[in-house]
């Protein structure tokens, strides 16, 4: 039996044409709902537009730059254009990076992008939320563990997390739910990018694997499923809460 979760709701998915992103929008267009899917960068073959869920009516597609207060300032005007409310926001988009010699520069672009940005948006978003809606983060399970070179990363999603409880406390007058989902090593696009000159990616991910609890990496979708999970009525009483999604990863 097929099922219906999202049917006639307008879901917003901010990095929502690649990996985690996409694969959210995936369900959500297959369980009925009309999607808005955001991105920053061009499309590629993999990006979700081109999969065939996405060759479907109620689907829109639209540029957003978290790491642009003015873009992200002058976006509800924009979706207004195409929505007048939104019941569910996902916010997907983020950016990965080994800390560096410019460790100043590095740190600013991350708090922008993974914290300040999203803070920002679920801000001006805000007024568009109708009652009974859902805000979903995309953290990271690195925010609890340590990382070797990942101390602006780290530092960055876990600002995330915190923005969360607390916008997930001060929305219940509005009757929004606000929760993040927080991925371990998954098989994005991300982690398949050197991260530096002598970096192997595959390698490096088989490394990663070898040494997690179940002995893989997760996949995008085990992640968007939690992510529609709480998204969704299911989750109702789900408020102010970040979900590893992480095979056992933290607890190892």
């Amino acid at each position: 039996m097929s099922r219906e979760r999202f049917a006639g709701l307008n879901i917003l998915v901010v990095g929502g044409t690649s990996d985690i992103g996409a694969a959210c929008a995936v369900i959500a267009r297959a369980e009925g709902g009309r999607v808005m899917a955001t991105s920053r960068n061009p499309r590629g073959d993999g990006d979700v537009v081109q999969q065939a869920s996405f060759n479907a009516p109620h689907v829109i597609d639209l540029d957003l730059d978290l790491a642009d207060a003015a873009d992200i300032a002058a976006f509800p005007d924009r979706l207004r254009t195409h929505a007048t409310h939104l019941d569910v926001l996902i916010i997907a988009s983020g950016r990965t990076a080994v800390d560096t010699a410019t460790a100043a520069d590095s740190f600013d672009s991350l708090m922008s992008v993974n914290a300040k940005g999203p803070y920002l948006l679920i801000e001006a978003l805000r007024p568009l939320m109708r009652r009974g809606g859902s805000v979903i983060c995309v953290s990271s399970a690195v925010a609890r563990r340590r990382g070797v070179g990942m101390t602006a990363y780290a530092a960055s999603k876990a600002a995330l997390e915190a923005i969360v409880r607390t916008l997930g406390l001060e929305f219940t007058v509005d009757g929004v739910r606000v929760n993040a989902v927080a991925p371990g090593p998954t098989a994005t696009s991300g982690l398949m990018r050197p991260l530096h000159d002598d970096d192997d990616p595959q390698l490096r991910a088989a490394r990663i694997a070898s040494s997690l609890p179940l002995g893989r990496l997760g996949q995008p979708s085990e992640v968007a499923h939690t992510v529609m999970f709480l998204a969704s009525a299911e989750a109702s009483n789900i408020n102010a809460l970040t979900v590893l999604v992480d095979g056992g990863w933290d607890a190892a």
